[in-house]
């Protein structure tokens, strides 16, 4: 039945993208170059946010298939399920919204900052209560702070990938390896569904053909922010904050840079330029290139941790070193 399963979503992807120009055109749902930010040379639809929506859909619709039974100390409850639909739904309509009418960055992060808290109200097993530190063996209790602790990291990981979401196949492979690493660390073999979407996404971007827009990245955001508090939460296996941090280090690092940044030169943080690390790369080399760079930055650190045990306080100090390092070196290129 599983197999099964697998081949129904390859067939029911294969005829979604198949129709790719023509939804999109439907619902006249495209990304226009600028010349500045957006340096593509024609129109690309914006629909990958679109048929991730339609699978997920798809999957809460079969929760009877096997592949959903190690689901059950994720959603104890009905009301944790309508959390996550609550959350995916309604993250996906204000990205697709922002898509197609460009919503003021500031009301773009109120909303979906209440959105996620209501969630979060909803699922009390959404909340964050605890810290685990994998240095010094050490746990933090944040009390009160738990719902806003949670609140904020969920937000600023929805802005930091909405931000990182720059150049072809970005975001879409870093969530399809996250993802991955989540069926490997967690034993959640039930996400194995979602991969043949990642690789028609994957295919079509390469191609061009495709983007994921801010309704796929707010929902990517949103599963992924979902399914590591749960884990986390779940205490089938000790997660430690580094571990996530080490996976989340280069977009929330370079969303931290862009804020400090355009602050302190009076510009309001929440609206776009083109002072992502991506945009520094591509002023020196290819897209391939620039591409191939970002995700070696991110992945290396996590494969020698993993694989090689190497420390992992050192990894990040060695993450944010070499961060720095390209920032400055990139930088100092470009003026000359």
């Amino acid at each position: 039945m599983d197999n099964l399963l697998i081949l129904i979503i390859i067939i029911l992807n294969f005829f979604l993208f198949s129709q790719n120009d023509l939804i999109s055109n439907k619902i006249n749902l495209f990304d226009l170059p600028d010349n500045n930010r957006k340096i593509h040379s024609k129109k690309i639809a914006l629909t990958g946010g679109v048929f991730i929506f339609v699978n997920f859909i798809f999957f809460i619709s079969i929760p009877f298939i096997s592949f959903f039974n190690n689901l059950n100390f994720i959603f104890q409850l009905k009301r944790e399920l309508f959390s996550l639909v609550f959350l995916i739904t309604l993250l996906f309509l204000v990205g697709l919204y922002d898509d197609k009418y460009n919503i003021n960055p500031l009301k773009k992060f109120v909303l979906s900052g209440f959105i996620i808290l209501v969630a979060l109200l909803i699922d009390e097993n959404l909340i964050l209560s605890e810290l685990n530190f994998y240095t010094a063996n050490y746990k933090l209790n944040l009390l009160n702070l738990s719902i806003p602790f949670t609140l904020l990291s969920i937000l600023l990981f929805l802005n930091a990938l909405n931000m990182f979401d720059g150049i072809d196949l970005q975001v879409s492979t870093y969530i399809f390896l996250i993802f991955i690493f989540i069926i490997f660390r967690f034993n959640a073999h039930f996400l194995i569904l979602l991969l043949p979407v990642f690789l028609f996404i994957i295919y079509y971007n390469s191609k061009k053909k495709i983007f994921l827009g801010d309704s796929g990245t707010n929902i990517l955001a949103g599963l992924v922010s979902f399914y590591i508090i749960k884990f986390y939460n779940s205490n089938v296996n000790i997660v430690y904050c580094e571990e996530i941090f080490l996976i989340m280090l280069l977009p929330g690092v370079d969303m931290l840079r862009l804020f400090v940044m355009r602050i302190s030169k009076g510009k309001n943080p929440f609206y776009p330029d083109n002072q992502h690390i991506h945009h520094l790369y591509l002023k020196k080399f290819s897209n391939n290139l620039t591409f191939f760079i970002i995700q070696l930055h991110i992945f290396i650190p996590i494969i020698l941790y993993y694989y090689l045990k190497i420390q992992i306080l050192f990894l990040i100090c060695f993450s944010l070193i070499l961060y720095i390092l390209a920032i400055f070196y990139l930088k100092h290129k470009i003026k000359n």
